[in-house]
């Protein structure tokens, strides 16, 4: 077919033989020029000029499987020269992974041949693993990137195939160990064809964000669908009158696991010393954020009369975790206050990941008039790509005041300096006492008895001392954890009461690895082991989560009162 269509486009361009004909020319074009071996690649060969007719020929190549599709043509003629044009489609499967090559393309003329080098492309490893199928129902997994920073966002995309609709579904048996979890967007719905069979496709996608390095496995996880399972009988198994007169088809249920993945977790870099800025507010948080984090600043007004306030906000944007971010440093200035308001979080998906947005916003209230110089705020955030901190600054605003009080001079406290004389006492005759009367007449013997006897009993009165200390000060971090009324405080009072017991000098950044190492010494502590990891992850779901209230922070107390108790 295709030689016959090009020997009679070259049958009507012969209708025209006062126009002259282009030059030959030969081009390639390979799309896309990355991606993973689950992609396909195409290759466009265009042959334009008196050559058209001639089919290019490809080089035999170990790296890709090559499927020719068919041709596009196009004719066109401008100030009398004909214009051909034919481009051959072929469809490429890489073979394995790396820089592959495309295959070399030759192509003959009356004079001799044309050749177009091959083309690199940089194929990776596949994310997406196909779980368990049952007939015309399986699910799809795809996890990228696979090494990640502690912090960095992770997505988890799981896509429900059905060759029949799918009436209801359920996510919310997704569970992440290990990781704190959002969801990007909702439920799509979408139709896609498959070895010529359509199927109908729900696909849902989960931020997740790592809370603790190493190789975390994302366990089995299961899906529940309700879909059609055929038609039946408008009167069912209950006769006309049935509840289900009307309804002409039935669901069946459907359940599907999908496959168990792993996740390489690096731990972050340290902080440069010099990284931050002077005369800028940076935010508190417990952890950084993972990934591009902007920062920017809006001022409601910049003139106001005295007696009146401004509104300041700050909008932080990140592809990292903001949910540990709650503080923002207020300066203490002599002319003017900044009242907070609760801040404000969202998401929404750009880029296929979650961005994170969160808002913060002051009253600015003016203690004297004139121009008053706001501060400028600053976050510090590490970027994975380069894997380097870097630092998100707003620029220095003013608010004039009209009206009001000239703002007080800085005045520095004068120090007095106070000299005190000692005086020396002079030598007072004092009585003898009874004791340095009873010293002159005791002999040695009984002296070194006596002393002996004091020391013993100081010994053991030091040590009963100890003992009470030490009860009391375990009783006091013991009521410590059962008093906690929030998931930060049981941790600070967890790593302290451990801190104090196994005479350990790690801060609370430290301590969990160090406990970690010192449970895992012997087989002995493996199921406390098991305890406190799973303590641990049910206390971070708590501090990096929404949901805090639906978490029983009594049944965490209990958890971590018989943990210390047990501890070695």
């Amino acid at each position: 077919m295709v030689k016959l269509f090009i020997t009679s486009l070259f049958f009507v361009l012969s209708l025209f033989p006062l126009s002259a004909h282009s030059q030959a020319s030969l081009s390639t074009t390979v799309t896309p020029q990355q991606g993973t071996l689950d992609d396909f690649y195409q290759l466009l060969v265009t042959v334009k000029g008196d050559a058209a007719g001639n089919t290019p020929e490809l080089a035999p190549t170990s790296d890709f499987d090559i499927q020719f599709v068919g041709p596009r043509s196009s004719v066109s003629i401008i100030n009398g020269v004909v214009n051909q044009e034919v481009t051959y489609v072929y469809r490429l499967t890489p073979k394995k992974e790396g820089s592959l090559k495309t295959p070399t393309v030759t192509l003959k003329l009356g004079s001799g041949t044309q050749t177009a080098p091959s083309t690199t492309v940089k194929v990776g490893r596949s994310y997406k693993k196909k779980a368990q199928r049952i007939k015309g129902f399986f699910l799809q997994e795809e996890l990228a990137p696979l090494t990640a920073y502690l912090g960095q966002q992770v997505v988890h995309t799981v896509s429900l195939y059905s060759q029949t609709r799918i009436h209801e579904y359920s996510f919310d048996r997704l569970i992440y160990d290990g990781f704190w979890g959002e969801a990007i967007g909702k439920v799509m719905s979408d139709e896609k064809y498959l070895s010529g069979n359509k199927y109908e496709v729900r696909t849902f996608k989960h931020a997740l964000f790592p809370v603790r390095d190493g190789r975390l496995k994302l366990a089995p996880q299961t899906v529940i669908a309700s879909v059609d399972s055929g038609r039946r009988s408008p009167f069912g198994s209950r006769g006309l009158f049935g509840p289900n007169l009307f309804s002409f088809r039935t669901a069946q249920r459907r359940e599907v696991d999908t496959q168990s993945m792993e996740v390489e977790v690096l731990s972050l870099p340290e902080q440069p010393t010099n990284l931050r800025l002077s005369k800028v507010l940076y935010f508190k948080s417990s952890s950084v954020p993972v990934g591009k984090t902007t920062l920017s600043i809006k001022q409601s007004s910049d003139t106001i009369q005295f007696g009146e306030s401004a509104t300041l906000t700050l909008t932080l944007r990140s592809f990292g975790n903001l949910n540990p971010i709650n503080e923002l440093p207020a300066p203490s200035r002599d002319d003017f206050k900044l009242y907070e308001d609760t801040p404000l979080i969202s998401s929404q998906e750009l880029d296929g990941k979650l961005l994170m947005s969160k808002t913060f916003r002051f009253s600015v209230v003016p203690l004297s008039g004139g121009t008053v110089t706001l501060p400028s705020f600053g976050i510090v955030y590490f970027d994975p790509q380069s894997k380097t901190y870097k630092t998100s600054t707003t620029p220095l605003t003013t608010l004039d005041v009209i009206g009001g009080p000239e703002k007080p001079k800085p005045t520095q406290p004068t120090q007095q300096l106070i000299e005190k004389t000692e005086e020396v006492a002079s030598p007072r005759y004092e009585p003898e006492t009874t004791l340095q009367r009873l010293s002159k007449q005791v002999s040695l013997s009984l002296a070194l008895l006596l002393t002996c006897s004091l020391l013993v009993i100081s010994a053991l009165c030091v040590f009963l001392f100890r003992t009470i200390r030490e009860s009391t000060k375990r009783t006091k971090l013991l009521t410590a954890i059962e008093q906690s009324d929030s998931s930060k405080a049981l941790l600070d009072a967890l790593y302290e009461y451990s801190r104090y017991k196994l005479n350990l000098s790690a801060n609370n950044e430290e301590m969990r690895q160090v406990l970690r190492e010192r449970l895992s010494r012997s087989d002995t502590h493996r199921d406390l082991l098991y305890a406190f990891d799973i303590l641990m992850d049910e206390i971070d779901a708590m501090i990096y989560g929404k949901n805090e209230g639906n978490i029983d922070i009594m049944e965490l107390r209990t958890k971590a009162v018989e943990l210390v108790r047990n501890l070695p």
